[in-house]
């Protein structure tokens, strides 16, 4: 068994104690960039990007909802984190199957992903996460022999949190961003039905697929 938390904060990995903490050096991808507020200035190389052609940069423009905080509740800004690096990602998603593997004579591998879908880097990076591991695994040789499954959660977890609760801005975009995610996997669990395809550029690698993005979601 094999672990890999992907976040844009650290704080909930600092946080952790005892037997079960997560290692940060071996078992946490950061897609944190603390320039993150000076990048998105940039708004003409955005618009020149083509992994990033789906980015609505201009209404994202309003910086200062940003503010202070280290994880962004706007889902866009969480998929840009995640697809800048998406090469790096998959490279250790590749090495953490291959871990999980050793040793092991060609059994099934299981890939389990667990993802909150109403905050700004779980909403917009949970589908891409999943696309990203089914590339893994394709280029393994692994696609066949493997489940991919997730286990997202409802905005309820968060905002039935008293610190989020008492504030009504946080309980909107919460559930506004879990509503859009929700619609998002909706559609895209049924790629075949619409006759559509899922089609994304990450710069150092291209996927193309009527596949959902996982084989069961709870």
């Amino acid at each position: 068994i094999q672990f890999l938390a992907i976040d844009s904060d650290t704080t909930d990995i600092d946080r952790m104690r005892g037997m079960a903490r997560l290692d940060r050096e071996r078992e946490f991808f950061s897609i944190n960039n603390p320039n993150l507020s000076t990048a998105l200035r940039e708004k003409d190389l955005i618009k020149c990007n083509a992994s990033l052609n789906w980015m609505d940069i201009d209404r994202i423009g309003d910086l200062m909802l940003l503010g202070n905080l280290p994880v962004c509740p706007i889902r866009q800004v969480g998929r840009y984190l995640l697809i800048s690096k998406a090469g790096a990602l998959k490279n250790a998603i590749e090495s953490k199957c291959r871990q999980a593997l050793n040793g092991m004579n060609g059994p099934n591998l299981d890939v389990y992903i667990f993802a909150g879908i109403s905050g700004g880097t779980g909403g917009g990076c949970f589908l891409d996460a999943c696309y990203i591991v089914q590339k893994a695994l394709e280029n393994m040789g692994r696609a066949q022999s493997s489940n991919v499954m997730g286990f997202f959660f409802l905005p309820d977890v968060i905002t039935s949190k008293p610190q989020v609760a008492s504030d009504p801005v946080k309980v909107n975009y919460n559930s506004s961003n879990g509503y859009a995610a929700m619609k998002e996997l909706d559609y895209l669990m049924s790629l075949r039905d619409a006759d559509d395809w899922f089609r994304q550029d990450y710069g150092t690698f291209k996927i193309e697929t009527q596949e959902p993005p996982v084989k069961m979601c709870h």
